[in-house]
């Protein structure tokens, strides 16, 4: 349907132009009346816009809302301007004004109410984005305080990382220090068990020299103990033909006391005959003590000699072995530590 030309259009030819532009009805016309609604009602969208605005909530749809009161704010001022130059002089078509003034009113209501509805809506956004808002700053500022403690967890989880690092490489250096002293034990070991072995051999050697050393001083001493006997029996023998030689020699003395000279020869060559064999028992006699007392004397000292080397080696092995046992109770007693120390 088209909509024929008023008078108005041809006094306002741009104005119609920019009201057809906008979506306005082809036969609105503006008046005072108009004019000053039009500037109230703005005034009221502009404290609308405003109140929005200040909000800083649903920025996409008080953005929309702004543009479009922008746009109707410039083609109000545009109207009025034109207006204010093509003012009527005379009163010619005042019915036709009075309705198009009441159209225009009619659809500037219209505007408005619909703007007030959007305004309402948007405040209702507004409020509903202002609690969101307030919502998400709380959540935020949680997050925050989360993020903080979080950080705080971190950064005490890496002094513990590193703490645990540092003790990871002290149990390894310790580790590689047991490792060390184990294998030097070992070795110390295995030394010291070879020497309780030879002690052991040298030991035995010694209680074989000993058991020898024993059957020969008993030995010596049954032979010693024989030998005392027979020098015993030798030296009463001895004194009994002495005793017998000195009775024949009385005997012979006092049978051949009255005899010649030649006899007293025999008597002299018998007496030195009877020292010789005196003199040779006697040697016999001594050497048979030298013999014996040289023999105790070599058993004593070999028995000694023998008693000496086993202390010796009595002493020896058990130096050795406390030694050992010292060394190993001072290791285990380091491992136990240390043991004690990781756990």
């Amino acid at each position: 349907m088209k909509v024929g030309k008023t008078n108005n259009d041809h006094m306002y030819p741009s104005l119609h132009r920019l009201l057809l532009a906008k979506g306005f009805p082809a036969t609105w016309f503006l008046s005072e009346d108009i004019r000053c609604h039009v500037t109230l009602q703005d005034s009221i969208l502009a404290t609308s816009v405003l109140s929005i605005i200040n909000s800083n909530v649903s920025m996409k749809q008080v953005h929309s809302l702004r543009h479009d009161l922008e746009e109707k704010n410039a083609l109000l001022s545009t109207v009025q301007k034109q207006l204010s130059k093509h003012q009527p002089n005379g009163t010619t078509g005042n019915m036709t004004n009075e309705s198009t003034t009441g159209r225009v009113i009619e659809h500037l209501q219209a505007e408005i109410d619909s703007l007030k509805k959007e305004l309402a809506e948007s405040k209702t956004l507004i409020h509903v984005a202002k609690v969101a808002r307030e919502r998400a700053e709380r959540q935020v500022s949680e997050h925050l305080a989360s993020h903080q403690t979080l950080r705080l967890e971190i950064d005490s989880l890496k002094r513990m990382f590193e703490r645990k690092e540092r003790q990871s490489k002290e149990l390894e250096e310790s580790t590689k220090d047991i490792e060390k002293r184990n294998s030097d034990m070992k070795f110390e070991r295995d030394n010291a068990y070879t020497r309780l072995r030879q002690s052991e051999l040298k030991v035995s050697d010694l209680e074989r020299k000993l058991q020898e050393a024993l059957a020969l001083k008993e030995k010596s001493e049954i032979e010693y103990s024989l030998l005392s006997k027979e020098m015993q029996s030798f030296k009463t023998r001895y004194a009994n033909d002495v005793e017998i030689v000195k009775k024949e020699f009385k005997i012979l003395r006092k049978e051949m006391s009255s005899t010649s000279r030649s006899l007293e020869d025999v008597v002299l060559m018998t007496s030195v005959k009877v020292e010789e064999i005196t003199s040779e028992r006697t040697e016999e006699i001594g050497n048979l003590e030298s013999i014996a007392d040289k023999l105790k004397e070599n058993q004593e000292k070999h028995a000694q000699k023998l008693l000496k080397e086993i202390e010796a080696m009595k002493k020896d092995v058990e130096h050795s072995s406390q030694k050992t046992s010292e060394h190993i109770m001072n290791e285990l007693e380091y491992s136990s530590l240390l043991f004690i120390r990781i756990c």
